[in-house]
């Protein structure tokens, strides 16, 4: 449902490189990776944010548990992105290539990155990609926990409730992260041969397009995240 919303938001981000992307053949281009990627790192994502709570409410809790904890919460979050992404980061970097148009094969991609660099080369966006999703899912389950045990609506536990503590958690998640989205996505997309490190693509985006550059495909972003969430929750 959501997927050629992502491909349009990854392509008008990697035109920051100053080059159009090759004509987009599907608006899904990369979807069944994206399917493959999903399975794996959503269960680590789920995993990780109950055995974070977990841990903190053993260490630091001795096994109390209040009804909203925002330390708990953001213990949770970080630790589901750590186990998440150790799951994801090769796949991501080759999805993101396949959206920008610059390949069309998974396999091919995979092996000249491993023939490159390695296992190294393939996690090389290990720490974009954590500095785009912790800020993220520290927004995300801090809401969730907090909207699930207020008082009103979004404390309800009908699925419309639901659907819109998704709809607002995604919102604001993708605010919260979209500037270092825009860094992901010309990290995962910039020459292998030449690579950049964050704080110069940064400085990229900066000389390119000032402060705006870095909300380059913010409203397909949007639309798809919160869309996302919702579902999801």
């Amino acid at each position: 449902i959501c997927y050629q919303l992502e491909v349009r938001k990854t392509r008008r981000q990697a035109i920051l490189w100053g080059q159009v992307p090759a004509e987009m053949r599907s608006p899904y281009q990369g979807f069944s990776l994206n399917a493959v990627m999903a399975f794996p790192s959503y269960a680590a994502y789920f995993a990780g944010f109950s055995v974070g709570k977990s841990i903190y409410q053993r260490v630091f809790t001795k096994g109390e548990k209040p009804k909203f904890s925002l330390a708990e919460s953001c213990f949770g979050a970080l630790v589901s992105e750590i186990f998440s992404n150790t799951v994801r980061t090769p796949l991501e970097a080759v999805k993101t290539r396949i959206q920008a148009g610059e390949t069309l094969s998974p396999i091919k991609t995979i092996r000249d990155i491993y023939k490159r660099s390695g296992i190294r080369g393939l996690y090389s966006g290990w720490i974009p990609l954590m500095l785009r999703d912790v800020p993220f899912s520290l927004v995300q389950f801090v809401l969730y926990d907090r909207l699930k045990t207020s008082e009103g609506f979004f404390g309800q536990n009908d699925k419309f409730a639901s659907f819109s503590r998704g709809m607002v958690m995604g919102t604001c998640a993708t605010l919260a992260s979209h500037p270092s989205d825009v860094v992901k996505t010309l990290v995962f997309t910039q020459n292998q041969v030449e690579k950049t490190g964050i704080l110069p693509l940064i400085s990229l985006v900066y000389r390119r397009e000032g402060l705006k550059g870095f909300s380059k495909g913010l409203g397909f972003r949007v639309a798809y995240v919160a869309t996302k969430s919702a579902i999801l929750f």
